[in-house]
Formats: C-alpha cells, sequence, structure tokens
C-alpha cells in the first residue's frame, strides 16, 4: 500500500504496478583530491560499521564544527545554516501540484481557491487566470487586490468522509506506515509558479505566511519594481528594477521561507539578497492560510502551481547532535539522510562522526527507477534495465 504525497489518499493498492530497478547512480570518485566537501554535498562514503557497505547522504557538519539539531534546522557552532536556492530545490518536497487533483473524489475541495469576493480569478483546471482590466467585465474595484490563497486539505482515512484542513506537516508518502514522523507543523515552505502577464499596468504578489510573519512579494509593471514587504506594505525589507522585457515571456518565480530566510528568484536567479527572518515565530498560532498569490489592474495566467517543504530533521535515536552539540574533529564529517525519519545517519550512530578516509566520492547522476526489460535465449530470459533518459537527473 501507498500514500498519495499530493492529496493525501492513504491505502493505494500497488500489487499491479509492475516492479522496478532501484536508484543507480554515477559517482565521481575523485572530485575530493580538487577540493574538500561542502556542505549540504551529496556524498557516497563507506558505512563505518560495515565497510563493504556504501551509504549515500547529505554532509551536514565540516572538520571542527559544532553540530546541533534545533527544531527541524541545522545549527553550526551555535548559528543556524541557511541553504542557497540551488540546495533548496534539491532538498525541497512536494506538498501540492495542482495540476494533479483527484477525479474521483465528488467531496474534495481544491487547495487553491480565489476568496469569495474576488470573481477576476478564474479555475481553469491546470491554473488560473486573470482579467482585471477588460471592459464589462465583472471584477473589484482598481484600488482592491484580488487573492486566490492556499489551504490544505486532507483526504480522510476511510475515504467517505469529506477531506479534512490540517497544517502542512512533515509526511512522506513513500514511508511504511510505523516509520511516520512525528508530524511536525511545517513553516519552512517555497512556493512556485510560472507566470505570464499579458497586459495592463499593475501589481501581481506572491504571498507566505509563517506563524508570526506576513511576507508579498510584489512586481509592479507601472514602476517596473520588484520589492518584498513584510507585515505589510509600510516594512519593505527589499526593492530593485526589471527591464520591462522581463515581464513579455512567461516567468518562473520561486519565493521561500526555508531556514527563516525569505527568497525570491526569478527564472532560477535570486533577485536580490534573501531577507532574514525574526526568529520569533514559536510565540503565535499557524496561520489559517500559509501561501497565496494575487493580482490588480493586469490580465496575468498563473500555470506550474507548486508548494513545497523544507526537510524537517527529526530527532532519529537521539544519541549526537540533538540534545546537545556534536564537535567534529579533524577530517571528520556529520551527515544526515534526506528521509530524515528513517535515515539511519549520524545522529544515531554510536560515533556521530564520518572520517574522510572513508569518503568513496561524490555522486553527479542518478538514474531514477525505470522498467525491467528482458530477452528470451530459448527456454531462458535474461532480465536488464531499459535506459529512460528523462528519468537521469543532476544531483545537487
Amino acid at each position: 500500500m501507498a500514500v498519495c504525497p499530493n492529496c493525501g489518499q492513504r491505502s493505494i493498492d500497488i500489487d499491479r504496478v509492475p516492479r522496478n530497478q532501484g536508484d543507480q547512480l554515477l559517482v565521481h570518485k575523485h572530485a575530493y583530491l580538487f577540493h574538500s566537501p561542502r556542505r549540504w554535498e551529496v556524498v557516497v562514503f563507506r558505512n563505518p560499521y560495515e565497510p563493504r557497505q556504501a551509504y549515500v547522504k547529505r554532509i551536514v557538519g565540516l572538520p571542527r564544527e559544532r553540530i546541533q539539531l534545533i527544531d527541524g534546522d541545522l545549527f553550526v557552532n551555535g548559528k543556524r545554516q541557511r541553504k542557497n536556492l540551488t540546495y533548496q530545490r534539491a532538498m525541497r518536497i512536494l506538498v501540492d501540484d495542482h495540476d494533479y487533483q483527484p477525479s474521483d473524489d465528488p467531496t474534495w475541495r481544491s487547495r487553491w481557491k480565489p476568496d469569495p469576493a474576488q470573481i477576476c480569478w478564474q479555475d481553469v483546471g491546470d491554473g488560473f487566470d486573470f482579467d482585471g482590466i477588460s471592459t464589462g467585465t465583472p471584477r473589484p474595484a482598481e484600488t482592491e487586490v484580488a487573492w486566490v490563497r492556499y489551504r490544505h486539505w486532507i483526504r480522510s482515512r476511510n475515504g467517505r468522509e469529506p477531506p479534512q484542513l490540517a497544517p502542512i506537516a512533515d509526511t512522506y508518502g513513500y514511508n511504511l506506515p510505523g516509520e511516520a514522523a512525528a508530524n511536525h507543523t511545517i513553516a519552512d515552505l517555497m512556493l512556485a509558479v510560472e507566470l505570464t502577464i499579458l497586459r495592463g499596468r499593475g501589481q501581481f504578489m506572491l504571498q507566505m505566511s509563517d506563524a508570526a510573519h506576513q511576507c508579498n512579494f510584489v512586481i509592479d509593471t507601472e514602476h517596473h519594481e520588484w520589492s518584498l514587504a513584510v507585515d505589510g506594505k509600510a516594512t519593505v525589507v527589499r526593492a530593485a528594477h526589471f527591464e520591462a522585457a522581463m515581464t513579455q515571456k512567461p516567468m518562473l518565480i520561486e519565493m521561500s521561507l526555508f531556514d527563516r530566510q525569505l527568497l525570491v528568484a526569478v527564472n532560477g536567479r535570486t533577485i536580490f539578497e534573501p531577507w532574514i527572518v525574526p526568529d520569533d515565530r514559536q510565540t503565535a498560532e499557524s496561520p489559517a492560510s500559509t501561501a497565496g498569490f494575487a493580482a490588480r489592474r493586469l490580465e496575468v495566467r498563473v500555470r506550474s502551481l507548486k508548494l513545497y517543504r523544507d526537510v524537517y530533521y527529526t530527532r532519529g535515536w537521539g544519541r549526537n547532535g540533538v540534545d546537545s552539540p556534536y564537535t567534529l574533529g579533524d577530517d571528520e564529517y556529520f551527515v544526515l539522510g534526506d528521509n530524515s525519519p528513517v535515515s539511519l545517519d549520524s545522529r544515531s550512530w554510536a560515533d556521530g562522526a564520518v572520517s574522510g578516509r572513508l569518503l568513496i566520492g561524490k555522486p553527479f547522476l542518478v538514474h531514477l527507477p525505470s522498467r525491467p526489460g528482458k530477452i528470451r535465449f530459448g527456454s531462458r530470459y535474461a532480465h536488464f534495465r531499459i535506459p529512460d533518459f528523462s528519468r537521469i537527473r543532476y544531483i545537487h
């Protein structure tokens, strides 16, 4: 049985799904002859307790550092570590993909909905269209911003009751029920949209909220400026101008609150210095809506709407770097798995350090599971893997 990571449906029968080969890695065994391992890199190393066995984990601690995991985040020498866009993309975990919604559940409620009074937004199945300027189109006043907001609906366990509104948690659809995480509420989210501005001189906004702060990214096509505002328009923490040509073709916009850091990227490039979010969310209640987007005086198209979460580092067996800092020695590394609830790594080993002499190399390509093939030789069959180049990925 499996669980859908997109809608939360449980007990999906996969007995008839063809068996696939596992992941295969291409490893650069001489990578560390040219540079030392870096934080957040994926590394292949020998199991300290079974040298014939190779492990694949992510390096989070470097020699002579003090490592501790606090509230799901990584701290080094007492300072929270923040990932750049490359590593955020590599580690993000899908929470919702609007392109794939349940079609067999009449009680399902779409997670993305326009505010009741905002009738300019049209749900077209694979996204939303907005026309706030056409003559004769019912629309809010020109001074009003029309919102579409996210609410995290989850299917009922028995599949017969209506979906339930729930906080976003550190669940993994591919883990067995006994391997489930502790369901920590997650505020470290990333919103990604493909935006096409068709015409108009107005504003488009992305909004993300944690338990204490509301953050808005604003694209102003009238003044050719984008900006970050926190807790109201009066508090603009970042601003920059852009060329008009930027808005004349589809834009991939990514906005994240990973690691208490507000980051925005357009077409894969961060457009200004990330803003550090004050660390006071634990004193407030979780917001009803964690993300949203809006428009004013524009005609726009929103597609490829996705919401991700960051890895939440759980306790594991809690032996190293959890209740107190763990200090690494010379040529020692602290490693963690991205699937934190089930990963056997530095948190849980008797000794949390991995010696540099055990490093095998840096993986840089992965061939994800692909269908097996077979060929007949008389009365016997030989099985082989059929290469699927669409399932080959670079590893970051």
